[in-house]
């Protein structure tokens, strides 16, 4: 297992395919806290991501100022600090949730402080999640520009469950139930490979709603390659969504 701590957060690797929390069907705090089970090898191995790239999120991760977690006994110590102090309602303090097929860190509070503080600058607005994509097409195709933000309003799928809509147009409003999220993507460019006509992208989100980044990504039609939703695309070794690390802002003197 994974398992990198710093000040504040456990951080705990994640693989693919896998859901973050507990459901319908078996999840990683089942296999962590209940099972006890070796995680499923769910790994992807990126085959055709530039090294320039691979050498950028290695980077971006060291300014978390990780240390891992190496031997079994202190990895078992931390999972029963979690269960000792924390319970199954609040899934032990998890801060954050991935999509099945999203990968990497989800991080857990080391105390009901740091829990709490964290979960109200989150509702503000004050974390922003970064993430990395392999997606089809380059969405900068007409643009010398090598950012932009998405900020299409998403909202339930009136008829799929499983999925959430942009309304971009009028006539997607037939599509939709429940309430309308204002919710924001920014995308960088880090590289595009011609011959393959894939993008690796950086996504940046503050405030985010399930399937966000899939779907925006999709809503301008560059979906992320292997994504078994909003893509048709189901190519192997190709980077698919993997949170990365993420980042504090302090509020601005008003």
């Amino acid at each position: 297992m994974l398992i990198y701590q710093n000040t504040n957060f456990y951080f705990f690797w994640k693989p693919h395919w896998l859901a973050s929390s507990f459901g319908n069907e078996k999840s990683f705090l089942d296999y962590i806290f209940y099972q006890k089970e070796k995680l499923p090898n769910n790994f992807i191995s990126y085959q055709d991501i530039d090294k320039d790239t691979l050498v950028y999120i290695k980077d971006q991760i060291n300014s978390l100022n990780l240390e891992p977690v190496l031997d079994t006994q202190s990895q078992s110590e931390i999972i029963q600090n979690l269960i000792k102090n924390f319970d199954k309602e609040n899934e032990y303090w998890l801060l954050n949730r991935l999509d099945n097929d999203t990968s990497w860190f989800l991080y857990f509070a080391k105390d009901a402080s740091i829990y709490h503080e964290y979960k109200i600058k989150q509702a503000d607005g004050l974390f922003t999640k970064y993430y990395i994509a392999q997606v089809k097409w380059n969405p900068f195709y007409k643009s010398d520009k090598k950012e932009m933000d998405i900020d299409y309003p998403i909202m339930h799928h009136k008829f799929a469950s499983d999925r959430m809509v942009c309304i971009k147009q009028d006539s997607d409003l037939a599509k939709w139930s429940w309430k309308e999220h204002m919710v924001s993507s920014k995308i960088s460019l880090l590289s595009f490979d011609k011959s393959k006509n894939i993008s690796t992208l950086l996504i940046s989100i503050s405030k985010w709603i399930r399937h966000q980044i899939r779907v925006h990504l999709s809503s301008i039609w560059c979906p992320i390659i292997w994504e078994n939703i909003y893509s048709n695309d189901k190519s192997k070794d190709f980077l698919h969504l993997r949170s990365v690390w993420f980042i504090f802002k302090h509020q601005k003197n008003k």
